[in-house]
């Protein structure tokens, strides 16, 4: 969006009402700050999404390559 905004003749603006959950928040990113609007008493629902994830490499490296 912000390289539309800036090779475009038009703007993109971002109007968050009410609630914006997580996806929302991270699309609301892809804009510049000076085009992002929130109503009064909009609500950002930002959450961390946590990973854990175990490697287990079995064999010689160059097999594994795909798994690191």
């Amino acid at each position: 969006m912000r390289f539309a905004s800036e090779t475009e003749q038009r703007r993109f603006v971002f109007l968050g009402k009410a609630a914006i959950y997580s996806a929302g928040t991270t699309f609301m990113s892809f804009f510049m700050r000076e085009n992002r609007y929130l109503s009064r008493g909009t609500r950002l629902r930002i959450h961390d999404r946590k990973l854990a994830k175990h490697l287990v490499i079995d064999g010689p490296l160059t097999t594994c390559l795909a798994t690191v």
